[in-house]
């Protein structure tokens, strides 16, 4: 499968094999012959306004805490995420910072995040590295590791 998409987008990938349709959504940091490498997104809930209770940044997200592998033969589609993308289930908030840790087992403070601001018009983040396009898919089987 063409890869057609840049270092650091922020891509969500559906991956075959299964009953029902898994996607996983992160940042690319990684693409090699067999595998793609990302960081999970965290969605981020920001004091609006003075308002007490974070509100959902819908052009804002968060890198977690941890890398994922996916096997390039596993991919069956791929599109650029959206930071609403209900895929995305966990969260940091600016307001409720206990809640917070406690929801993605991390003791980062809020400021200390790596935040992705998406495209206010797109509503993408299309990353800034070099394209994935030309690193080209080892052939190979599913069943092959």
């Amino acid at each position: 499968m063409n890869l057609n998409f840049n270092f650091n987008s922020i891509i969500k990938f559906e991956l075959m094999g299964f009953a029902e349709p898994i996607y996983k959504i992160g940042k690319v940091t990684n693409v090699d012959s067999t595998e793609v490498a990302i960081i999970p997104q965290l969605k981020v809930y920001r004091n609006v306004h003075g308002s007490i209770h974070g509100r959902l940044d819908q052009y804002c997200t968060a890198d977690d805490d941890c890398v994922v592998h996916i096997r390039r033969s596993l991919i069956a589609s791929w599109c650029y995420a959206k930071a609403t993308d209900i895929e995305i289930r966990k969260f940091i908030s600016e307001s409720d910072v206990q809640f917070s840790i406690q929801k993605t087992g991390s003791t980062k403070k809020f400021e200390d995040y790596t935040f992705n601001e998406y495209n206010h018009v797109t509503g993408f983040h299309k990353g800034n590295g070099r394209s994935c396009a030309l690193i080209k898919e080892a052939q190979q089987t599913i069943g092959n590791t």
